[in-house]
């Protein structure tokens, strides 16, 4: 979907470079045994290399940017950012902006990829309402029988 959708639009796909011992970086302040082997189980460099090899075959050029703060930083100011109200959303306190881990790490890998290319980042200003990111049809992006299924595909599995 990644490759098809990036093909429709002429877009470049931009991707974390991820480090060898992405893994175990991840896990380093998590205290939780189970989170900690699910996290070191995932296969991210996997899916990175599934992501390039469909790229690849449909001509979309990819390009790879430094992870390495992306999803603590202001998009904006680029001061570190505290949790804000919810889990997964977060605060600057230099420029008041408070907006989702996930948007914040997608609008701070497009600035890198477009500085690193020369180009100006066009992105929304901190006065503007936050963007949330889209909700994506799982189904069509989780394997059938995924560690992610949710509690009505159970119950529809035991129905059958």
């Amino acid at each position: 979907m990644i490759a098809s959708t990036a093909k429709e639009l002429n877009a470049v796909v931009v991707l974390e470079k991820l480090p060898r011992e992405c893994p175990k970086n991840m896990i380093e302040g998590v205290k939780d045994a189970t989170l900690r082997h699910r996290i070191y189980q995932a296969g991210f460099r996997s899916v990175v290399k599934a992501i390039e090899e469909k790229c690849f075959e449909r001509g979309v050029p990819v390009a790879k940017v430094d992870p390495k703060g992306t999803s603590s930083r202001c998009p904006f100011c680029n001061s570190k950012l505290m949790r804000g109200h919810a889990s997964r959303r977060l605060k600057c306190s230099k420029c008041g902006v408070e907006v989702g881990r996930d948007v914040v790490a997608v609008m701070n890998i497009e600035r890198r990829y477009l500085t690193y290319k020369g180009l100006v980042p066009l992105a929304p200003m901190p006065c503007e309402p936050a963007l949330e990111v889209a909700v994506l049809p799982m189904r069509e992006w989780a394997r059938r029988k995924s560690l992610g299924a949710t509690s009505e595909d159970k119950l529809m599995r035991m129905s059958i």
